[in-house]
C-alpha cells in the first residue's frame, strides 16, 4: 500500500504516491494556481487502488480548501505544525511552523537521521528559504528563513526605480560587468553565502557541522555552488508527508528502514 503525499507550495503543487519503502511511484506537479482545474485529476489520483491514506500539506489556504473539498471522503490529514509527527519540536508556538518544514525535517529523520547519527540541516529553497536543524535523537530545533531567488529579484524590482526584473540564470562570473549579471552574482552570492554561514554557525553551535541536505525547487542552482559537503534530496517533503501520515494511522513499520516512522 502507498501513501498518497501534497506538498502545495506558493508557486508549485507537488503530489506524489509513496510506497511504504519510500519510493515514488507516481507523481505530478503543477502550477498551484491552477488547481482548481486539476482537482479531478488530483481525485482520479486518490482513486488509485494503491493509495491507502492521503496527507497534504500546505502554505496555501485557500488552495488547500479546494483540494480538500474535491478529497473530501478521503478524509485527508491535513498537516500544521502542530501534527503528531514522531520528532519533538521545540518550534513556539507550534502553530505558525510551516507544513512543507515540520515534512521536510520529519522526511530527513526518517531517512538520513538514526543512520547517520548527525545533527542534520535542512535547505528547502523555493520562494523563501528555509534552513532547519533536526538533531540525531529527533528534536526539531527550528533555523533560520530568508528570501529565496525569486522573492530576491521581486524585491530589487520593485523597491527601485533603476531594475527590472529578472529570473536566475547560471552565470560564470564572479564579477557583475553589467546591471542584470549584478544581480545575478548578487543574488547568487546572498541566498549561497546565507546557506553556508548557517552551515558553520550551525557547527559552532553544536560542535560538529550538520549533514546539509537541499531540496526544493532552487536546489539544482545552489547545489553546485556550494563549498560544503552536502546532498540534495528533492522528493524529501513529499517522503516526510507520507511518513507523518503512517505515524497518526497506526505506527506502522516501514519495509526500508525497518523502524518505525
Amino acid at each position: 500500500m502507498a501513501t498518497l503525499a501534497i506538498d502545495i507550495g506558493n508557486r508549485r503543487a507537488k503530489l506524489a504516491i509513496v510506497s511504504v519503502e519510500d519510493e515514488i511511484v507516481h507523481r505530478l506537479h503543477f502550477p498551484t494556481a491552477e488547481i482548481p482545474k486539476n482537482s479531478a485529476v488530483v481525485e482520479k489520483i486518490a482513486r488509485d487502488p494503491r493509495v491507502n491514506g492521503i496527507s497534504l500539506g500546505s502554505s496555501v489556504p485557500q488552495a488547500a480548501r479546494i483540494i480538500c473539498e474535491s478529497l473530501h471522503e478521503f478524509s485527508p490529514l491535513v498537516v500544521n505544525g502542530e501534527t503528531p509527527c514522531g520528532l519533538t519540536v521545540e518550534y513556539r508556538p507550534k502553530s505558525s511552523l510551516g507544513p512543507d518544514r515540520l515534512a521536510a525535517a520529519v522526511g530527513a529523520f526518517h531517512i538520513y537521521g538514526k543512520a547517520l547519527k548527525r545533527t542534520i540541516m535542512i535547505v528547502d529553497a523555493g520562494t523563501a528559504v528555509t534552513a532547519d536543524l533536526v538533531t540525531q535523537n529527533g528534536t526539531f530545533l527550528g533555523g533560520a528563513i530568508f528570501p529565496g531567488d525569486e522573492l530576491a529579484f521581486d524585491s530589487l524590482a520593485n523597491g527601485t526605480a533603476g531594475l527590472q526584473k529578472i529570473g536566475y540564470r547560471p552565470i560564470d562570473s564572479k564579477i557583475g560587468v553589467c546591471t542584470e549579471d549584478c544581480m545575478l552574482v548578487g543574488v547568487r552570492s546572498s541566498v549561497v553565502g546565507a546557506i553556508e554561514h548557517l552551515y558553520k554557525s550551525y557547527g559552532e553551535a553544536g560542535g560538529e557541522n550538520p549533514f546539509l541536505l537541499l531540496t526544493g525547487a532552487s536546489a539544482a542552482w545552489i547545489a553546485p555552488e556550494l563549498s560544503v559537503p552536502h546532498m540534495v534530496d528533492p522528493d524529501i517533503v513529499l517522503i516526510g508527508l507520507a511518513a507523518i501520515w503512517t505515524f497518526n494511522n497506526g505506527n506502522k513499520i516501514n519495509a526500508k528502514t525497518s523502524r518505525t516512522v
